[in-house]
């Protein structure tokens, strides 16, 4: 319960740095909370049991993937929901600045939520995760079209 605590209040932290409203900090905390627990366990456990619905480790008979665990999907799932917040809030799309310039808003925000817990490049990993957005995007668009959908590419 602790680690929550710690995680809820680095993510009230970012929500003030960011300039959200008061009205909507307490739900955002709660919410973005929870998907950072979320991704922390799909980090580690690596298969989701339908009957309990929890994030399981694989059993002890079971031949484990060697090497580091691959980080790309919970982080994928924690930029696309900052990313869906931010947008959302501030009705514009979130802008991620160049390597090497000085950072974007948006940038700072998903530092300061994501550091303690994914720290390696995130300039990088957010790069990849808007050329992977995009590349879905158009993957759908003719989908996207037809549920009249409004994207901005």
């Amino acid at each position: 319960m602790a680690a929550k605590e710690k995680i809820r209040k680095q993510v009230k932290t970012a929500l003030h740095d960011a300039g959200f409203s008061m009205a909507c900090r307490p739900l955002l905390a709660d919410t973005i909370t929870e998907i950072v627990i979320e991704a922390r366990l799909l980090r580690y456990c690596r298969y989701f049991d339908y009957q309990t619905e929890r994030y399981h480790r694989y059993p002890g008979n079971f031949a484990q993937p060697q090497g580091r665990p691959r980080d790309q999907e919970a982080r994928f799932l924690v930029f696309q929901y900052l990313h869906r917040v931010w947008w959302d809030h501030f009705g514009k799309r979130p802008v991620i600045n160049n390597r090497g310039y000085r950072a974007s808003p948006f940038v700072l925000f998903v530092e300061t939520v994501m550091l303690p817990w994914f720290s390696d490049k995130l300039e990088n990993r957010l790069e990849e995760f808007r050329s992977f957005q995009k590349k879905v995007w158009q993957e759908n668009a003719d989908l996207i079209k037809n549920e009249n959908l409004k994207i901005v590419l």
